[in-house]
């Protein structure tokens, strides 16, 4: 290859990754904003719980094809499609898990520093306590301040850093999927 392909293929690639990310970008800001708001319809008993774990499904699908949407007609293959889906992806998972971390913080040492998670504790079985003890299991350690944030951070560290792979797949998926029916 001559120079001067060699500088025009290297441009062509650099153009087209900016676009890929970019529209990544957009639909993973787009889709954050909404992960927030399933996040918080998960304060709802029951009914939260359900519409938060389907929405999350359908959103990181959904974010995958609305960055092919962004991109237009400048992501011209179904790879392209999928990086920047896997882009939108990652970054709506990433916004709603800090979320997700923030709302699990708030609640943690709301119900600690209350002493509503100790009164909830002691309302258990005496039975019951004495089979968790014998498994060893410490019901008193749930009751400590320190032991729930912690717990807290590092739980919702680690689920925000799983998530945001499977987000990621999802949205490379939702992103193949829009660019092969767009195409046919």
């Amino acid at each position: 290859m001559r120079p001067l392909e060699y500088s025009l293929a290297l441009k062509n690639l650099h153009r087209e990754a900016c676009i890929m990310v970019q529209a990544g970008l957009k639909a993973g800001l787009v889709g954050g904003v909404i992960a927030v708001v399933l996040i918080l319809v998960n304060l709802i008993p029951c009914l939260g719980w359900a519409i938060c774990c389907l929405g999350s499904l359908i959103l990181m699908v959904g974010v995958g094809a609305l960055a092919v949407n962004f991109g237009g007609a400048d992501i011209a293959t179904s790879t392209e499609g999928a990086g920047a889906g896997a882009i939108a992806g990652a970054i709506t998972a990433f916004i709603g898990g800090l979320a997700n971390l923030l709302v699990n913080l708030v609640a943690t040492v709301f119900l600690q520093g209350t002493g509503l998670m100790a009164r909830a504790l002691a309302q258990i079985p005496p039975g019951v306590r004495r089979q968790l003890w014998e498994m060893g299991v410490d019901l008193r350690l749930l009751a400590r301040q320190g032991t729930g944030i912690m717990g807290t951070v590092v739980g919702g560290s680690l689920s925000c850093v799983l998530w945001i792979v499977v987000a990621a797949c999802l949205g490379a998926l939702g992103g193949i999927l829009y660019k092969a029916l767009k195409t046919s």
